[in-house]
């Protein structure tokens, strides 16, 4: 998927790494969940998708239920690096947007952002509904919002 991304020659910088959830570099354990298994067999919902592949890292909400309902997990112990430090990295004090995608770690992603040091004047979260906020019907999650 990655690759793609990078075919695109956007005017963007990107990185393919994992973001840390925590202000400080840290390892954890990705979890990536496939339609197949080790021997490339699979006969689950996503089945034929080749090309599909979800992934969440170990202790997020929901992991177990995702990795049930999907497929069959493929485990990789990787190292996350802060946003701020990718940014920093790149010598910048201001970004104009930032879309952030990382299944279900967006709150931790966010939590360790030094909100004074880097001005992001847009910010893009793809942010999942906990299932216990579905039956309201108002489909905000207060702990999002509240934060």
């Amino acid at each position: 998927m990655y690759r793609k991304l990078q075919k695109k020659n956007r005017k963007a910088w990107s990185s393919h790494c994992c973001l840390a959830t925590s202000p400080f570099p840290h390892q954890a354990i990705l979890t990536k969940i496939s339609a197949e298994n080790d021997e490339g067999m699979g006969d689950g919902p996503y089945h034929g998708m080749a090309s599909r592949a979800l992934g969440t890292l170990a202790g997020t909400k929901d992991t177990q239920h995702r990795i049930e309902d999907v497929g069959f997990p493929h485990y990789e112990q990787v190292q996350c690096i802060p946003l701020f430090t990718l940014v920093k990295a790149l010598g910048r004090d201001h970004v104009d947007l930032v879309s952030l995608d990382v299944e279900d770690a967006e709150m931790g992603v966010l939590k360790g952002f030094p909100w004074g040091k880097i001005t992001v004047d847009v910010w893009m979260v793809e942010h999942r509904l906990k299932d216990e906020h579905w039956d309201d019907n108002s489909h905000a999650d207060p702990d999002f919002i509240a934060w």
